[in-house]
This record gives C-alpha cells, structure tokens and sequence, in this order.
C-alpha cells in the first residue's frame, strides 16, 4: 500500500502578496520542453530522453539541456538563440546571467558527479543558483552549501534534504524536504564577508516533504510550488516567502506538470504557445507530494 503525505485542507485569508507579479508564471510539460528544444536544434529529441530547463535571474532566457543530446539556449529574438552539441555524458548544465557554465553534471563510472572546473562533487542532488556562485548538495538528512570559487570547502551545514538554493536578497534561499518534521521547509543564509551563516528558516505551512519546488521569483519573492491533489492531478500554488501567504496558481492547461517565473512575453509564449498561468486565488486545498 502507497504512503501517501496528505497536506490538511486548511482556508487560508491572505490575498496575494502585495506587488506580486504571478502573472509570470508559466506551466507546460516535457512534451513541450521537447517541442522546443526541436525547434531551437532542428532535430527530435530522443524519446525517454531527460530535459532539465534553466532559466536566468532576468527571465528572459532559459537554457534546455537534453541528457545525452543537445543544450538549447533561448530567447525572445531568433538571434539570442542557440544550439549546443552536448557530450555523452552530460546530464545537466547550470549557466551563469553571463551564459558562462558554472557547473556540469555528468555520469562518471555509473554515479552522477557535479563537476566544477576539475573539482568532482559527490551526493544525492545538486542545485546552483542563477549566479553561479553558490551550490548547494544534497547528502540525505542533511545538506552543505559551497561557494562555487571553494567547492570542495563546506561553507554551510543545513538540516534538510535540500531541493533548491536561489539568490534572495543579499543572501541565499534554500528550500528542501526536514526528513525530522516530513515538512517542506525554508533556511534562509546570510553572505558575511567569507562566511556562510544560517539567519532563519521556517517550514512552508501544509507543504509536506516531496512536494516539489519548481523556481523562485526574485521579483515578488514567491516560490512556485507542485504536488498533486486527492485524485493525481497537479496542482500549483505560489508561497510567498516574506508573507507567509499561499495562493493557488491555475495551471495554462489539465497536465500541465512543470512551470517557471518567465518574464518576458515572447519566452513565455515561445515555451508554452498562449502565455501565463493565471494566479486562481488563497490556497483552499491540500496537495500531496
């Protein structure tokens, strides 16, 4: 019998956060990454082939990385667009606002490995934010956050099972599952000169563990979050990370199971053919990781 972490329905008060623009909000799916990467490269991806999508701090580039094919750099103009040959043995690449690569995940003797420079890292998962200055690794129950410039010196030690890190304000955002609580949990992290130092961190009201953390505006500083409700669907809401307010954000189209901050028109269109997601209104149901 499946386990299945089902979030309590709760009614929560609080409108969308003031000067939120979640009007950016795009959702699509892997049908559509794999439409675009086609038109970008001028070939059809391989089927059960894996695309990890990017995006810069701006929002308005994304980089598509098709495991064993092809990396396609996106814009709103045909000029700004781009198609690179990838090795073999790329699974994923995390470009700086420069479109310099800042980090490559690959595989190495069976075991994904997260190479910067020549320095090989270890561990479950791996994210980088939008800079490329910070990394964060995932070990299990806990996780390290480095900067990029020192990746093998542990900068940070976190308590959680960490999903994502994002640039936040002078600091750092990591979002990631507390195997401890089974919540969906906050750290937020501090630059201090060449310190890293943990200054906060909440559990995300009635997000359990696994729900998945799709991206972060730097804009309205809200997280874009996905699980599924009662009967399988994906469902999308928005939390606001200062406010502490959830909103439900009604998916472009049934199916849609992935989505990004896109700020501009033309990539939003480019990636999901119509446009934006429209924010629905207070979180009023419970979603299952």
């Amino acid at each position: 019998m499946k386990r299945w972490y089902v979030i309590m329905l709760i009614l929560c008060s609080a409108a969308l956060a003031p000067g939120a623009r979640r009007g950016s909000v795009v959702t699509f799916t892997k049908t559509d990454l794999e439409r675009l990467m086609s038109e970008v490269c001028g070939q059809s991806v391989s089927p059960g082939k894996a695309i990890s999508i990017h995006r810069n701090r701006a929002g308005d580039r994304l980089f598509l990385v098709g495991e064993n094919q092809r990396e396609a750099v996106v814009g709103a103009s045909a000029e700004s667009q781009q198609c690179l040959t990838a090795s073999s043995e790329v699974v994923d690449v995390w470009r700086n606002d420069d479109g310099q690569v800042a980090a490559m995940l690959i595989i190495k003797d069976g075991r994904r490995v997260l190479m910067i420079g020549e320095a090989e890292l270890r561990g479950n998962r791996f994210d980088l934010e939008r800079t490329g200055q910070y990394l964060v690794i995932s070990h299990g129950t806990d996780s390290t956050v480095n900067s990029v410039a020192k990746a093998y010196r542990t900068g940070l030690t976190i308590d959680l099972d960490a999903q994502r890190i994002f640039g936040r304000r002078r600091g750092l955002l990591v979002v990631g599952n507390n195997p401890r609580t089974g919540m969906l949990e906050t750290r937020a992290v501090e630059i201090e000169s060449n310190r890293l130092v943990q200054t906060g961190g909440n559990p995300i009201p009635n997000m359990r563990a696994g729900v998945r953390v799709l991206d972060y505006s730097e804009q309205s500083d809200d997280l874009l979050l996905c699980g599924v409700d009662a009967a399988g669907q994906s469902v999308f809401a928005a939390y606001n990370v200062g406010s502490g307010n959830s909103s439900v954000v009604e998916p472009r189209r049934p199916g849609d199971d992935l989505g990004l901050f896109v700020n501009d028109g033309q990539v939003r269109a480019r990636l999901a053919g119509d446009g934006a997601s429209r924010a629905k209104g207070p979180l009023l149901g419970g979603i299952m990781p």
